[in-house]
């Protein structure tokens, strides 16, 4: 028996048996993943944990000399650099912004 009809779905070759469940489908269908969602709190999906100061983290929220802080003003300035660059030779840099 090959192991794809006994994973997914179809009928096994060998025995000409037709009743296998597609696993995959059953496992990731939008029912069982509002069910796993659920069972941790998160149905209705939303973005409301950003509205939390301790989820939601932005620039300027620490010092000035924190590793963090110092970190992710860096990869912006390269962000913003490369999207500049990216539009004045004719692209949506635009598009690729960090922050817009």
């Amino acid at each position: 028996m090959d192991c794809w009809v006994v994973c997914f779905w179809g009928t096994d070759p060998e025995t000409g048996v037709d009743c296998y469940n597609d696993v995959f489908a059953e496992s990731f269908s939008k029912e069982s993943s509002i069910a796993a969602w659920e069972a941790v709190g998160a149905v209705p999906p939303s973005h409301a944990c950003l509205n939390d100061k301790q989820v939601l983290w932005e620039l300027g929220d620490a010092s000035q000399d924190d590793v963090t802080q110092i970190a992710m003003m860096e990869m912006q300035m390269a962000n913003t650099i490369a999207c500049d660059l990216l539009t004045a030779r004719g692209f949506q840099g635009n598009l690729c912004a960090i922050l817009q």
